[in-house]
């Protein structure tokens, strides 16, 4: 009896460990769904997270916003990473050539989930930092354009090239506030 007890408590004690991660990954979505519902002013009906990791064909990334107007004028498939692995020396050079750099991962996964009508946007922190976004373009005009003009809405951002990617990087509240500013602040919602 002793024996199976032991195992039952190792397999007690593995489960758990998946499970945090699991849970951190759930609690950075909510609290990016948070952040939109707040600055978007819509209720969080109209915010949906992925229930399985975007098993579901009907999902778009790990938050879908179901809102008509905002769907329309926010065209972008949202991941979340809360990741300790990433570090600034990936977004200013250092290794960006490197295969194991972790935007890179990021940016490959978010784009298995993109649609033709929608971008990918990537939204990424870790414990004691802010929560920033990335939009990336692999030269076409349509990602060049929106990066563009991303690059003309943000005032504080990081413009830098990681593998065969531009990127742009900003603190999504700031990003969330200059889009709601600019292309959802009317009385159509």
């Amino acid at each position: 009896m002793n024996k199976i007890q032991i195992n039952m408590k190792y397999n007690y004690c593995g489960d758990i460990m998946a499970n945090k991660s699991k849970t951190k990954g759930k609690r950075f979505e909510n609290i990016v769904a948070k952040m939109i519902c707040t600055q978007f002013n819509i209720d969080s009906k109209y915010i949906k997270r992925a229930g399985s990791s975007g098993v579901r064909l009907d999902e778009h990334g790990d938050i879908d916003i179901n809102h008509p107007y905002i769907e329309e004028k926010f065209p972008f498939v949202i991941e979340c990473k809360n990741n300790e692995r990433w570090k600034f020396n990936d977004i200013f050079g250092k290794g960006t050539e490197n295969k194991s750099n972790i935007f890179l991962e990021f940016i490959n996964q978010t784009n298995q989930k993109r649609y033709d009508d929608k971008y990918g946007l990537i939204v990424f922190s870790k414990n004691y930092e802010d929560v920033y976004g990335m939009v990336y373009s692999d030269g076409n005009d349509l990602d060049n354009k929106l990066l563009d003009e991303i690059c003309e809405l943000i005032d504080n951002k990081v413009i830098s090239k990681i593998g065969e990617y531009r990127v742009v990087i900003f603190r999504f509240q700031e990003f969330l506030e200059k889009w709601y500013s600019k292309y959802l602040n009317s009385d159509a919602m």
